[in-house]
């Protein structure tokens, strides 16, 4: 069997590109062996063999893988030329070995021809060289040739080893015009300017010599000149057409050279042998051709001779030899008296072809090679593996003979299923191509089909096979019976000449029967005939029915048996038509026989019935008692006529007869009623087939050849699957189909103003819907469950479909949009036009409604059941009403609309707010029982007043003026904070936006739908809805206000509070079926409400009980449509708190919870944004708990961990009620109580804890019930010190008398106890891990406790996170954060200088260091297994420091005056100036200023930069030169805070101390005894100024100026 693929591979003939070195011509000289002939030619001796010739005096010899030289004459090798167009980077590779004494003449010279220009490589002369190994870049475009010129005596020899030229191909240049053909407009392959799609005739080479210049060629022998004989003339071409041929020769007498004659040129050959009678040949080679896309190719061979051939020494000869596709040829040769012949031969070449002329003139004749052309057709597409062009084929991609790349068509290359092929094998009956079942054809062999087929086996496995014995009696065991069973054979009769046979009446000879049975000289069971008496016997097959049956052939054999017949018996088959014996006879034996005749005829059988007849007569004398005849294997056999195509909607692959048909009869019929897409095309295209790709055993799309696609009809009815990988294109009329699936990487294109209608689903898999048309659906639209969108252009949903999309799933309509029955809508549309959009319609419903697009305008009324997002564009209702529906399955809801989008009414060219209806259904309880009561509702729409509610199904509006029963009690309730009351509506005009949220009762039979109409509130991002809040004091409703959700979506209580002022975190709605409030808190504390309060749902908030007035915002940003909502009620940051107590109250009308909370920042006053107020109804039955706290109460109240407080407990009087712990923080470290103070009863912290009693009036007196809250067993627990240690630690806190404490690990087993433990205990050197901690005893209040702690594994310390701040300028003190990372002890501290200003012993943790000097300090830390000291500047750079070198004391002349002199040493300054009585005496130089009297003088030196600046006093005194002895001291005075100390560095004995002020006056004095050490400390003056400071005694007198600044 075949199996035939045609593709675009099998016909290119050129390779693609490699992109790497590729080569282009390798000789490596390893074939023949042995010396070469001269003038040899290296032809191919395999495909894609090199071609080279040599020229020469000497042949050379190839031996060893080289070709050997030796030679005193020039000899050449030349290469053929090669192709290198569409190749870069050439390079050239020629390796040589030169051997012996390389001197003299001797020479190796190459050469490089290049697009016909010669170049030289490499010159060896007379040196002995040794080895060549030459590499050298080439630059050709078009063609390369390579010559090696050859001279060296007998003393040496040179061997070529290799040489090889390589490129890497860029792309194919066929026309070598360096333009990629993928990309070249024109191929022009003869360079003639006529493209060769329009090119008649492509010359490849037309080569008359014209352009060779005359005497151009082979030299000849000279004598006493150097002999060049043997070097070969090359002619290289640089150009498409050109023809680049090569002469070579070796010993010829006469040049050969172009001459010219009667106005042309030519090649003349005269004396090509050094003899006048040698037959040396002179040989021309062309260019090997390519001829991949050249048809029919011819060479054309112009030859002439100027030669009296009768001469004894004038002879020539010209053979004319084809080199194609590599193999060598010889096709003509021409010798004697020819005078001219213009030959045009034909060529077997399919891909390349070489052309050599060789030729030999002897003594006085003369032979002309004057033109060789080459030319051809042009095959655009090139040729196949068998010389084809692909031009012309078949190109119906429906037969199994396609040609993918044929540009023609030629009909009778089309095969198709059903047409005879040949698959190989001879052994088939015929051979005919048949659907491979995978979009490709099979060439398989058909056998016959047996039709009848009677073997006579004794087991009954074939038609037949009864073991019949006389007249068809089974019985022949025995004696043989006459009794007639041939009617327990269907397959066939016996019928009898003698009438007697089957009566029963005995005959003589006997017996005559048909038996089947195996005779003795056989294997096989046959149907035998014995005895007939000279009467025949026959043996009639059923009717068998070929009527429907091509090729009916009936096989069978004959056999003699024995050969005891006589001359007269007989067994002969024949056959009848419809019951008429034909003849002739089929086949027959007569007489003495022991021979097989079989038969096997092909019947022509008109009526259709045929049945086989066997007739035998043998025995005629009655003496034979033997078998003498038999007959076997009688078979009919046919071909079922038919369709036989699998794919065809009529082929029967179980045809109730068995029989399959194999001869297809042309009814093959292609209307499924579901068909698939093969590839691209139109609904109406021949792209279709009857199966999937899958089945088929392909991908879709992959390939131009689809054998299996027919064009259908239109029919509306039929189911089409667009595959994947194809894309389908609505026709320009339109298309309507029934049924339509497109699969995941399908394209479903409908173009503008076409219209695709699916009157029933449409089933999305993938893929894509593309172009601007409109698909129309009429039946249900759902997509697969992988798939979350698909997108179309304009869309239209008929009346009766259905859109289901679920789970998200998104239908983006990108154009208009119909809806004509929007009653089974589920799932999400969105418009995303980049141009404005249109929705129109019938009944326009939506789910969920998406838009993000350049525009949308209605065009009929629309309703939202879901959600309503506007992200993007201007939405016009154009005067159209929007309607947000409400039933038991949802509410329609209108999402924030993004800031830039709108939605709006603009019909009347004046912008105005959509006129909108807000439905929202109030269900009945789960339960069965629903409660009559009040319920809180509100309308998100404004304008509207409770008169708008009349009319309602399931609603009543009575109760106050223009109701139908206004004395009745009202059915719709307002609040008023103020007063702390309800209000009754004063008529049906009372707004019903304005007044807050209302109550409105229902009775428990009552599920309405309220309905209400109005303006609807822009929901546009940035816009909200704010309440004005208030708190009066003096009511148990204090700061409770009824307000309403202000938008047509659900808002979060979370968001509302954040952007709400004085707004306690809590909303409550009354909750009719429990007969209680519902309460929802952001932090968690209350989740019996949900955080999403819905659309038409009001609610209660309050003020903070620390606030008067409060600010609830509700913003558009607080609408939240996503997720799972919650129901319309009818029924429905806490590390700062180291524990939280749930308490519930419960009686027979319902349950309520409190919350307590403990840590650091409770109260017992108000705690704002943690305490939530309780809000309380007189006419709640239900039991209410509250925290007190002076005259408020709290659900939620935030607590001290140490502390008392007050429950407010109401129920109904007399009935049992319950107070419970519902829930407490796990091991939280507090212990609280509640005391029944009546009853002595004590509930403690345990979750179940309870206790029970009846109250005797509806609420507990005040202190009646008392909580109590103590720390209890706090856990502090330290890591180990290092990684490596274990020296954990914990410390358990006893806050009530002695406890025994147990240590355990994390399986409870105990590691160690402390017993009558009070305070603490404490457990140290643990390892890391889980621990437990039991303390129990029996004064702990809330019994024993327990306790869990983890000692985390210790780690390396680290110090962490060091920081500082510094004062500007220095100006105030610093401050040095860092944390220390780790557990231990770290002895830390903190250093200036050599002083200590801080230390302390840490345990890890952030460490924070306030009112440091500014200055440089030392941090030093000391672990167990860390050690770090750390220098930190904790000052401003900036700072300047004002200072000075002066002398404070001044000795003045004699003759009187002086001068106060210093020199700055400041820092930090870009500038000073020195100061005296505020005037400036100098500026950036040293201070010089003259003064005439003595005493005190104050200088001021000022210094500065940018940023800092400082100032210094420096005291002077000025004394006179007979004072200056006293000046002269053994003694110090320094500065300490408010004195100065004198610090004496000697003894004095007694001295007297005198403190004068600058006029002289004593402020101070003192005697003494004064020693060596001794200081002396006196207090500074209030006053400021200059003093002296005198001291003297028996030792001397001194004195020295001091500055006080004073106080």
């Amino acid at each position: 069997m075949k199996r035939f693929y045609f593709s675009l591979a099998t016909f290119l003939l050129f390779a693609l590109p490699s992109w790497g070195q590729t080569s282009l011509f390798l000789e490596e000289f390893t074939e023949t062996p042995g010396g070469l002939s001269i003038g040899h030619v290296q032809t191919p001796v395999a495909a894609g063999r090199a071609l080279w010739a040599i020229a020469g005096d000497d042949s050379p010899n190839q031996i060893g893988g080289a070709l050997l030289f030796n030679s005193d004459n020039t000899n050449s090798w030349i290469s053929e030329a090669i192709d290198v167009a569409g190749y870069s980077s050439l390079n050239l590779t020629v390796d040589a070995v030169e051997a012996g004494n390389f001197n003299g003449a001797d020479s190796l010279l190459v050469y490089v021809i290049e697009d016909g220009v010669q170049r030289l490589l490499s010159s060896q002369v007379a040196n002995d060289f040794e080895v060549l190994s030459l590499s050298e870049s080439c630059t050709a475009s078009v063609s390369l040739q390579v010559l090696v010129l050859l001279t060296c005596d007998n003393a040496s020899h040179v061997r070529l080893d290799k040489i090889e030229v390589t490129g890497t191909s860029v792309f194919v240049d066929i026309d070598a015009d360096g333009t990629d053909d993928s990309v070249d407009s024109c191929i022009d392959m003869d360079a003639d300017g006529t493209c060769d799609q329009a090119d008649a005739t492509i010359m490849l080479m037309d080569e008359d010599f014209s352009s060779h210049a005359v005497g151009t060629g082979l030299a000849g022998k000279v004598l006493g000149s150097p002999d060049e004989r043997g070097i070969a003339l090359v002619e290289g071409a640089s150009a498409a057409g050109e023809p680049g041929w090569v002469l070579t020769g070796y010993s010829q007498k006469n040049a050969v050279v172009i001459r010219s004659s009667g106005g042309g040129k030519h090649i003349e050959f005269n004396r090509t042998g050094y003899g006048s009678d040698d037959t040396d040949e002179i040989t021309w080679v062309s260019k090997e051709f390519n001829l991949g896309h050249i048809l029919d190719p011819k060479v054309r061979l112009v030859l002439g001779e100027e030669s009296d051939f009768s001469k004894s020494d004038s002879e020539g000869e010209f053979e004319v030899t084809f080199i194609e596709d590599d193999t060598e040829r010889l096709v003509m040769t021409l010798n004697g008296e020819f005078t001219s012949v213009d030959s045009t031969l034909t060529t077997s070449a399919k891909q390349s072809l070489t052309v050599i002329v060789r030729t030999y003139a002897q003594g006085d004749a003369v032979l002309k090679l004057e033109r060789v052309s080459l030319f051809g057709g042009y095959c655009q597409t090139g040729k196949d593996g068998q010389g084809d062009c692909q031009d012309i084929g078949c190109t119906d991609p429906r037969a199994c003979s396609y040609n993918s790349v044929a540009i023609v068509n030629d009909v009778t290359k089309c095969n198709y299923i059903g047409d005879a092929c040949d698959d190989g094998d001879a052994s088939n009956y015929v051979d005919r191509y048949v659907n491979a079942g995978d979009g490709t054809c099979n060439c398989e062999g058909v056998g016959l089909q047996t039709v009848y087929n009677e073997d006579f086996s004794q087991s009954g496995e074939a038609q037949g096979g009864l073991n019949y014995g006389y007249e068809g009696s089974s019985d022949i065991s025995d004696s043989p019976s006459n009794t007639n069973n041939s009617s327990l054979e269907t397959e066939w009769t016996l019928s009898f000449e003698d009438s007697n046979v089957g009566s029963g009446t005995g005959l003589s000879p006997s017996p005559f029967y048909f038996a089947t049975e195996v005779p003795a000289s056989m294997t096989d069971t046959v149907m035998t005939a014995m005895n007939t008496n000279g009467d025949y016997m026959r043996w009639t097959s059923r009717s068998i029915d070929v009527g429907g049956f091509d090729s009916v052939y009936v096989s069978g054999a004959l056999m003699g048996i024995f050969g005891i017949q006589n001359a007269a018996d007989y067994i002969q088959v024949g056959w009848e038509d419809n019951a008429v014996l034909q003849s002739p006879l089929l086949q027959q034996i007569t007489g003495v026989s022991s021979a097989e005749a079989t038969f096997n005829e092909k019947l022509s059988v008109s009526s259709g019935n045929l049945s086989i007849q066997v007739e035998v007569k043998n025995n005629i004398s009655g003496s034979q008692t033997a078998s003498a005849y038999a007959f076997d294997d009688v078979v009919v056999t046919g071909l079922k006529r038919g369709c036989t195509d699998p794919d065809a909607s009529n082929y029967e692959a179980a045809p109730s007869d068995g029989f399959i048909a194999l001869s297809d009869d042309g009814t093959c019929q292609y209307d499924w009623s579901k068909a698939y897409s093969r590839k691209d095309g139109e609904f109406g295209d021949a792209i279709w087939a009857g199966k999937p790709c899958s089945a088929a055993g392909y991908t879709c799309g992959s390939a131009s050849m689809y054998i299996d696609v027919h064009a259908l009809t239109e029919n509306g009815t039929r189911h089409a699957v667009i595959s994947a990988n194809s894309k389908i294109t609505v026709p320009s009329n339109g298309y309507s189909i029934g049924e339509l699936t497109l699969e995941s990487g399908a394209e479903l294109l409908i173009m503008e103003g076409r219209v695709l209608t699916v009157n029933g689903d449409v089933h999305l898999e993938g893929g894509t819907i593309s172009g601007t048309g409109r698909l129309l659906v009429k039946g249900k639209m759902e997509l697969a469950s992988d798939l979350t969108s698909v997108d179309v252009h304009d869309f239209t949903l008929g009346e009766g479909a259905e859109l289901a999309l679920e789970n998200g799933d998104t239908l983006r309509v990108k154009g208009d949009l119909a809806i004509d029955d929007g009653s089974a809508i589920a799932g999400r549309i969105e418009l995303s036009g980049l141009t404005p959009q249109v929705v129109s319609g019938a009944d326009v419903h939506f789910d969920t409604l998406y838009i993000a697009s350049a525009g949308v305008d209605f065009a009929a009324d629309a309703q939202i059941d879901g959600v309503l997002k506007i992200a993007q564009g201007v939405v016009d209702m154009e005067g159209h009403a929007l309607t947000f529906g409400s039933s038991a399955n949802g509410t329609g809801m209108l999402d924030m609309i993004s800031t830039g989008a709108s939605l709006e009414d603009n019909h009347t060219g004046t912008l105005q707010a959509v006129d909108a209806t807000s439905e929202r259904f109030i269900g009945p309880d789960s339960d069965g029982v629903t409660y009559t009561g009040y319920t809180l509702f509100t309308s998100p729409m404004t304008g509207v007043t409770v008169g708008d509610l009349d009319g309602i199904s399931g609603f009543y509006l009575a109760g106050f003026p223009g109701t139908a029963w206004p004395n009745s009690f009202s059915s719709i309730l307002f609040w008023d904070e103020v007063k702390a009351e309800f209000i009754e509506p004063a008529s049906l005009n009372t707004p019903l936006d304005t007044l807050g949220g209302a109550w409105i009762v229902l009775a428990g039979s009552q599920s309405p739908t309220m309905s209400s109409a109005g303006k609807l509130r822009s929901h546009v991002e940035g816009s909200s809805k704010t309440f004005a809040l208030t708190r009066t004091t003096g009511t148990s409703y204090a700061g409770w206000n009824l307000v309403q959700n202000p938008y047509q979506a659900p808002v979060s209580w979370t968001a509302i509070l954040a952007a709400s002022t004085n707004v306690q975190d809590q909303y409550a709605v009354y909750d009719t079926q429990i007969q209680a409030f519902v309460r929802r808190s952001a932090d968690g504390t209350f989740t019996t409400a949900d955080d999403l309060i819905m659309p038409g749902q009001a609610f209660w908030v309050a003020v903070d009980a620390a606030q008067s007035s409060g600010s609830l915002v509700v913003p558009a940003s607080a609408i939240v449509v996503s997720g799972d909502l919650p129901e319309f009620i009818r029924n429905e940051g806490d590390d700062l708190w180291k524990a939280t107590l749930g308490i519930e109250i419960e009686n027979d009308y319902g349950v309520q919870t409190a919350v307590v909370k403990f840590g650091p920042w409770g109260s017992e006053q108000a705690v704002e944004g943690v305490d939530l107020s309780h809000l309380s109804s007189s006419s709640v039955n239900a039991a209410q708990l509250a925290v007190e706290s002076g005259s408020d109460r709290f659900i939620r109240k935030g607590l001290p961990m140490l502390g008392t407080s007050s429950l407010f407990v109401k129920s109904k009087a007399g009935m049992a009620t319950t107070m419970r712990v519902n829930s407490f923080s796990d091991e939280a470290e507090v212990c609280v109580t509640i005391t029944d103070t009546e009853t002595g009863e004590v509930m403690v912290s345990r979750v179940g804890d309870q206790m029970t009693f009846t109250l005797p009036s509806d609420q507990a007196e005040e202190g009646r019930f008392m909580l109590e809250v103590i720390p209890s067993a706090v856990v502090q627990a330290r890591a180990p010190s290092c990684p490596e240690i274990e020296d954990g630690r914990v410390e358990v806190g006893i806050s009530e008398g002695s406890a025994n404490v147990l240590l355990t690990d994390e399986e409870n087993e105990v590691l160690a106890q402390v017993l009558g433990a009070t305070g603490s205990a404490v457990f140290e050197n643990l390892a890391p891990g889980t621990y437990g901690l039991v303390v129990a005893g029996p004064e702990l209040r809330c019994g024993t406790e327990r306790r869990h702690f983890v000692v985390e594994p210790g780690v390396q310390p680290e110090l962490l996170g060091l920081d500082w701040n510094v004062p500007a300028c220095n100006a105030g003190v610093a401050e040095l954060e860092f944390e220390i990372y780790g557990s231990g002890d770290f002895n830390t501290s903190l250093r200036q200088g050599n002083q200590e200003v801080w230390s302390d012993v840490e345990h890890g943790g952030e460490v924070e260091l306030t009112g440091l000097e500014p200055g440089t300090y030392a941090l030093e830390i000391e672990h167990l297994c860390f050690e770090e000291t750390v220098v930190v500047d904790l000052y401003d750079v900036h700072t300047v420091a004002a200072d000075a070198d002066y002398s404070p004391m001044i000795v003045m002349d004699p003759v009187g005056g002086t001068a106060l002199e210093a020199f700055s040493m400041c820092t930090g300054e870009e500038d000073f100036r020195w100061l005296v009585d505020g005037e400036v005496v100098g500026e950036n130089e040293p201070l010089f200023y003259p003064v005439d009297l003595a005493g005190g003088h104050v200088v001021e030196l000022e210094a500065w930069n940018a940023l800092c600046s400082d100032v210094v006093e420096l005291p002077f005194l000025v004394v006179n030169w007979n004072e200056a002895r006293l000046m002269e001291a053994p003694v110090v005075v320094r500065e300490e805070g408010q004195h100065w100390a004198l610090v004496f560095g000697e003894d004095l004995g007694w001295t007297q101390l005198e403190l004068t002020d600058a006029a002289g006056r004593t402020v101070w004095s003192e005697s003494l005894r004064v020693e060596a050490g001794h200081v002396q400390r006196v207090e500074r003056p209030m006053t400021a100024g200059t003093y002296l400071m005198r001291v003297s005694g028996d030792a001397g007198q001194w004195g020295f100026p001091v500055l006080s600044a004073g106080f």
